[in-house]
């Protein structure tokens, strides 16, 4: 368009004048701009991708230990609670003697504190692998 009105006659061609010089200055423009999204593209895109994988495999291996440990504390948790059932067994039954008594409520402290540090533990597993 501004080289059609830079051929005419008449007051037209200063129009394609200005239009050729706004076309030229938005050619320079995309070229800044084409470089500076290759600058960016290079130092900021690419170095992340690489590092992507290496923080795939480290919360991976995060997640695996975090699984064991929750196992192994469950099946703890899952041991005392069913050792304080079996000792409330027994004291219905009859035997309500003061050391089964203090036997089971020591039990019962050490499983409310077993799990506290279980939820504890939890918490900051989600805070390692959030972290991550």
């Amino acid at each position: 368009i501004a080289d059609a009105a830079f051929n005419t006659k008449g007051s037209s061609t200063d129009i394609g004048v200005q239009l050729g010089r706004i076309a030229s200055r938005h050619r320079a423009m995309v070229g800044h701009v084409e470089t500076v999204t290759s600058l960016l593209d290079g130092c900021c895109t690419r170095p992340l991708q690489g590092r992507k994988e290496e923080w795939k495999e480290r919360i991976l291996h995060l997640e695996r230990d975090h699984s064991k440990d929750l196992k192994k504390i469950q099946t703890l948790l899952k041991k005392k609670t069913e050792s304080v059932k079996k000792m409330e067994k027994k004291m219905k039954k009859g035997k309500s003697e003061p050391e089964l008594i203090k036997l089971r409520d020591n039990m019962l402290r050490d499983l409310q504190a077993r799990s506290e540090l279980f939820v504890e533990q939890e918490r900051m597993a989600v805070m390692e692998i959030s972290s991550q």
